[in-house]
């Protein structure tokens, strides 16, 4: 701006001069028209002025640059930078605000879930399916598998589809009964209520393990074991501890004998204690009312369940039990060697192909060639037939017999006839 000079001043021949030039300085830029300064063309320092009505999202802003000057007629240009796109890392305080957002939500729909149940009545859940039909699928539950477990076991083989309906039905029958461990087969068409009701009755799946007469305790073990009902070292374990046999009052170091041979139906998930109880209750059912026999004939338990197994590994033929049963009796009686071949072969160790003389002549307690008198133990399971045979013998005068090849054998008197009979029948299975 151009200032205005005061009237009446008589201003000295410098300020004349110094005024000249102003005038000429002022003349001369009046003749141009004033261009815009440009922000980087300009050696001033500048001020970057943030455009507040920017889009915070896009990271838009707007530069004006300014030049420091006390002219207020200073055009000003400002310069534009493209967007940019900005994405903020959440805070602490972010994640755990979406986590509460997502817990509401859950909590939210399990709101809603109650209030439909209660709205139309506990059948909405308990009648819920998995699928409208399906093969049963095995599942196995552990002892001491809680409600909760249970859910989420039936979940991973895909019985149910819903965690939380199979507790809410749970808890809606709770005065049923506590669900028992086991496997079991259910299908996923059954509903919530049916599978409650399986569990808590404890219908697990049973395989049949037929027990065939004359099965020594090794093969027992190992069929159970061959079906995934026991673990071989620890039924040997339960077999051979003196404080069970003690509960059962059964005599001698082990179980063999007493686990009386039937078809039994046992479920996956019984110890093996369980799985033995069984068997030897059996056992004791038979036995009861064969001891007034065994009494009057002067037999323990022991004796007879030993005899009865020898006549067990002998005897093909259900009619010749009483009489194989009289040849030990009367050499018994007699002081005699038993000379039973199974006896021999039940203490070789794993004995295969026919019995030598050289097995014959192996010393074992339960080598009835070399030692009189019973041996020490049971050397199998043998049936009921077997045990009445022992303490009810024919009423015979054999003390020899020999296999004929056919499922019975030739009784003999004396040593003399047995041999002759051991020479044709033998000579005959040759052939």
């Amino acid at each position: 701006m151009r200032r205005a000079q005061k009237s009446g001043s008589t201003p000295s021949k410098n300020k004349q001069g110094s005024k000249g030039q102003r005038k000429a300085a002022e003349q001369a830029g009046s003749a141009q028209t004033p261009l815009p300064l440009r922000p980087r063309e300009q050696p001033e320092p500048a001020v970057r002025i943030q455009n507040l009505a920017a889009n915070p999202e896009l990271g838009e802003s707007l530069e004006i640059d300014a030049r420091v000057a006390e002219d207020e007629d200073l055009e000003m240009i400002p310069s534009y930078r493209p967007p940019r796109r900005y994405r903020p890392r959440p805070t602490r305080g972010q994640s755990l605000l979406s986590f509460l957002k997502a817990s509401l939500v859950i909590l939210g729909l399990l709101v809603i879930i109650i209030a439909a149940t209660v709205w139309q009545g506990p059948d909405a859940i308990l009648n819920m399916r998995a699928a409208p039909w399906g093969e049963p699928i095995k599942v196995n539950i552990p002892r001491g598998t809680g409600l909760k477990g249970t859910a989420n076991l039936l979940k991973k083989s895909g019985i149910i589809d819903s965690y939380y309906a199979f507790l809410f039905a749970a808890l809606w029958t709770e005065d049923d009964g506590p669900i028992k461990a086991g496997e079991y087969a259910i299908s996923p068409a059954v509903s919530l209520e049916e599978i409650l009701l399986i569990l808590r009755r404890g219908r697990v799946v049973a395989y049949t393990i037929p027990i065939p007469e004359g099965f020594t305790l090794k093969q027992i073990i190992a069929r159970l074991a061959a079906n995934s009902l026991v673990e071989e070292s620890t039924a040997w374990v339960v077999a051979q501890d003196p404080a069970y046999l003690a509960s059962h009052g059964l005599p001698g170091d082990s179980v063999e004998g007493y686990l009386f041979p039937s078809t039994y139906r046992f479920s996956r998930g019984l110890s093996v204690e369980t799985i033995f109880d069984t068997m030897i209750e059996q056992f004791w059912k038979v036995w009861q009312p064969l001891k007034p026999l065994a009494d009057k004939k002067g037999l323990s338990m022991e004796e007879t369940v030993v005899l009865a197994s020898i006549i067990e590994r002998e005897a093909v033929r259900d009619s010749e039990r009483g009489k194989i049963s009289s040849v030990y009796h009367n050499r018994l009686k007699k002081d005699m060697r038993l000379q039973a071949d199974p006896t021999v072969i039940y203490g070789l160790d794993d004995f295969e192909g026919r019995l030598t003389r050289s097995h014959l002549k192996t010393d074992s307690p339960y080598n009835t060639y070399l030692h009189k008198g019973l041996p020490p133990g049971p050397i199998c399971s043998p049936g009921a037939k077997s045990l009445k045979a022992a303490v009810s013998p024919k009423d015979s005068k054999y003390y020899y017999f020999v296999a004929k090849g056919n499922g019975y054998h030739a009784f003999a008197k004396s040593l003399h006839e047995h041999n002759r009979n051991v020479l044709r029948y033998r000579k005959r299975n040759r052939h």
